[in-house]
């Protein structure tokens, strides 16, 4: 647990550095940071959503009908998923309402549809769809038995980029994008950079 929350501190060093942008904690215990007015009024850069609890965890891997694997199970103790750069890149968690309105709408993408009724016949059931990225819709996996983690688009077994690890994917992932973001939230660059270069 300590190397993931050491390794989960270099994340937060990059999120927190648009809280000059505005900041909230709701209610919940969600935090908004950043606030992005040219993407929305209401719109912020970041959400951190609140930890996950041990039956909470034992709930998703009851409803997946699979083993969260132990790395996942520290992140979600943590934070239930992550939605970073404008939803540039997010981290799915327990979804526990589809309110409209309110502080109720700031909830992480669902983990359980794309490890449920989203999950093709053929699909390799030592994998566990974990996030993805919003400019193209493409998944991240991680490997069950290596840890070993890919993006891949949807329905297509063709592997894009890999990753040795979960905390690899993540704060390289975090580090590649927030060089593309300006201080006031603003890609420098276009919408198509804000997912990797593929590895094929």
């Amino acid at each position: 647990m300590k190397s993931m929350i050491n390794y989960l501190e270099k994340v937060y060093t990059y999120i927190y550095q648009a809280k000059n942008l505005g900041f909230q904690k709701l209610d919940n215990g969600t935090e908004l940071i950043g606030r992005v007015p040219h993407i929305a009024p209401q719109a912020w850069l970041h959400a951190i959503f609140a930890p996950l609890n041990h039956k909470q965890i034992i709930l998703l891997e009851t409803d997946m009908q699979t083993s969260i694997p132990l790395v996942l199970k520290e992140f979600y103790l943590l934070n239930n998923g992550l939605d970073l750069f404008s939803s540039s890149i997010s981290f799915y968690g327990l979804r526990t309402s589809y309110e409209r309105k309110g502080d109720a709408v700031w909830q992480p993408f669902d983990i359980i549809l794309p490890n449920t009724y989203g999950r093709s016949d053929d699909s390799n059931m030592d994998e566990l769809c974990f996030g993805g990225y919003g400019f193209d819709g493409s998944d991240l996996y991680i490997n069950t038995i290596t840890l070993k983690v890919y993006r891949r688009m949807p329905e297509s077994s063709v592997i894009l980029n890999t990753w040795n690890s979960f905390e690899e994917m993540v704060l390289s992932e975090t580090e590649r994008l927030f060089k593309l973001f300006d201080e006031k939230g603003k890609n420098k660059y276009s919408i198509e950079s804000t997912v990797p270069i593929s590895q094929i």
